[in-house]
């Protein structure tokens, strides 16, 4: 299991592309939200026919991340007459869907990852980033890697803090800097985990700002036994 991104720009710097990631597997396409220029880009890469099927794993519902949902969404159905998956553990992205005009019966939606997605386990990991929704970061498995992925939040839990520290993470993608450290406060987990993350060479950035608005910068970080991050 490889990561590739379709960009690492904030929701203020669609230049560089809104931050999603997606990997391929038993011919299906897995793919880590669909902000607002995702669709596009997606589009100009792949033939969606060639896939088995797409899975949508969400992290939150700000518009940098879910803003081309539906475009993927009825694309599929309307045009290739099938069901995408949209995975996210509220179901809060129906409700916003059906705002949209997404008809329930264009999609499968589940609140976790379903059987039928073969090898890979996709568990969602509650993170601080918005207090107005909830927010979740993955830890995703297979072929025998275990990434972390951590959505837009800039604090690391102490659970994923305590893994990494263990050895028992082979990638990290953590999308902003670990400004506050982890989610139960600045302890020695956090610390040792974000030395590990800013080791030289170990990141590119994602999540970027505009030069001048506040708020964007982050990193894309590969690290562990075997890099599974790539561009």
């Amino acid at each position: 299991m490889k990561l590739h991104f379709f960009g690492c720009g904030s929701a203020f710097n669609p230049a560089m592309g809104n931050t999603s990631a997606w990997f391929e597997m038993d011919g299906c396409l897995f793919l880590v939200d669909c902000g607002e220029t995702v669709y596009e880009l997606l589009m100009k890469r792949s033939d969606l026919r060639e896939y088995r099927q797409i899975y949508v794993l969400l992290t939150h519902l700000h518009a940098d991340h879910v803003g081309s949902l539906g475009s993927l969404i009825s694309y599929n159905y309307c045009i290739l007459g099938r069901k995408i998956c949209v995975i996210h553990p509220r179901a809060t992205v129906v409700e916003l869907l059906r705002l949209m005009g997404i008809k329930d019966e264009f999609y499968n939606y589940y609140q976790e990852l379903p059987e039928d997605a073969g090898c890979l386990r996709a568990e969602p990991v509650p993170v601080e980033h918005a207090d107005n929704m909830d927010c979740f970061g993955y830890i995703l498995e297979a072929e025998g890697m275990r990434i972390y992925y951590s959505g837009d939040s800039a604090r690391m839990p102490e659970r994923i803090a305590g893994m990494l520290k263990d050895g028992k993470l082979d990638a990290v993608y953590h999308d902003k800097p670990l400004l506050r450290g982890c989610t139960g406060g600045n302890g020695a987990a956090a610390a040792e985990a974000q030395s590990i993350l800013y080791a030289p060479g170990r990141g590119v950035q994602g999540h970027a700002g505009v030069q001048g608005i506040p708020g964007g910068g982050g990193w894309l970080i590969g690290y562990g036994r075997r890099n599974g991050i790539a561009g």
